[in-house]
């Protein structure tokens, strides 16, 4: 099934071609909406970053598949060291915050499942300093954890909904990925102590 544009967004304004069922691009155009010259090109960047390089836009578990470029993500920020990874993590976290709080305008639904940057960004928090994620086994379970806590929202994570506009988008998946990072890292100090006995 397509997905379409809500009905406040100028269709004159994006050029959208359908490929497998499924938006797949959006173009420079000249609508009414446009209030400067540029302003198609730059929307396109936005939407481009905001739907994850287009993974946002699978018809299927959009969420889960744009959240897969976190990993190489994560597990380039785990090769700084640690005051690089918090620092790096928070410029791509603050970012994401006006990029995503553009999108959600452009598309007019809030926190629409094609903008896939915020899931992104906020991985690499799952695994701030812990350099044993960089082992193939972790950084899938601490993944699927956070998937897991991002998908289902549970309480505290649910209240970040109630932020309105790019904030509110970035920050559930904040509190999913701090969340995450408690369960890795329990995890971790249980198979070390195992390990060791």
């Amino acid at each position: 099934m397509m997905r379409r544009p809500a009905a406040n967004v100028d269709v004159a304004a994006i050029d959208v071609r359908q490929a497998g069922g499924y938006l797949v691009g959006f173009s420079a155009g000249t609508g009414r909406n446009m209030h400067r010259a540029g302003a198609g090109k730059m929307d396109n960047v936005v939407m481009w970053l905001a739907t994850g390089l287009g993974t946002g836009l699978s018809p299927w578990a959009s969420g889960t598949v744009g959240s897969l470029l976190g990993l190489p993500l994560a597990w380039w920020v785990l090769g700084r060291t640690r005051r690089a990874q918090v620092a790096v993590t928070l410029v791509l976290l603050l970012a994401a915050v006006p990029v995503c709080h553009l999108a959600e305008q452009s598309l007019g639904a809030k926190d629409d499942g094609r903008i896939v940057l915020d899931e992104i960004v906020a991985f690499p928090v799952a695994v701030l300093g812990q350099t044993a994620a960089r082992q193939p086994w972790v950084m899938a379970s601490a993944f699927v954890v956070y998937r897991l806590f991002d998908a289902t929202k549970p309480p505290p994570i649910h209240l970040a909904e109630t932020v309105p506009g790019g904030a509110g988008i970035v920050l559930d998946d904040v509190l999913a990925a701090l969340v995450s990072w408690l369960v890795v890292a329990g995890g971790l100090i249980l198979w070390r102590r195992r390990q060791a006995s």
